[in-house]
């Protein structure tokens, strides 16, 4: 890289510190390695029309090569109190030692879900376009699962938290008339 190529990236990289974000791990059976998950926070929903998710994850690692390999995977929106989940699947421990971390459970079709987690959605990989060292991965939900309450694990400034409405919150619900 040269000297701009690095000075733009570490602003990049402090540009996204201000980019609150849900926390998620995506789950998947590989033939080849077996149960894999890791943290994301690049997830989004791309359509309702027919509903498909977005994940972008890192090639170079054993769940970025097996996306390649399956044709179905979870992404499960961890809730608030997960954050040992949520440190395993990043890295803290070793693939092999992350199922019995959580209360992972496997659907019909032998796809893990995390059963405490906010939302679990069910994904059938319809197109995957690779882009620098990642993939994205955009996957079409085959099912969804969630729980009632809504308090999702966040990630800002390199640090978990919790979302809190502010105060400003019902007065815009009655300015813009929601």
């Amino acid at each position: 890289m040269t000297e701009e190529q690095n000075r733009v990236r570490a602003s990049v990289l402090e540009c996204m510190r201000r980019h609150a974000s849900t926390v998620h791990v995506i789950a998947l059976m590989d033939e080849d390695d077996g149960f894999l998950s890791t943290t994301a926070t690049s997830v989004t929903l791309t359509t309702m029309d027919p509903p498909t998710m977005l994940v972008c994850l890192n090639g170079n690692t054993r769940v970025g090569a097996a996306i390649n390999r399956i044709e179905t995977f979870s992404i499960n929106t961890l809730a608030a109190d997960q954050v040992a989940v949520a440190a395993a699947c990043a890295g803290g421990l070793d693939h092999g030692k992350r199922l019995a971390a959580a209360d992972w459970r496997f659907d019909e079709d032998d796809i893990p879900y995390l059963a405490s987690a906010q939302s679990s959605l069910r994904c059938k990989i319809v197109n995957i376009v690779g882009s620098g060292t990642h993939h994205v991965v955009f996957g079409e939900v085959v099912s969804a699962r969630y729980q009632a309450d809504v308090a999702p694990l966040m990630y800002l400034n390199r640090a978990y938290g919790h979302f809190f409405p502010s105060a400003a919150h019902e007065l815009s619900n009655h300015v813009i008339g929601w």
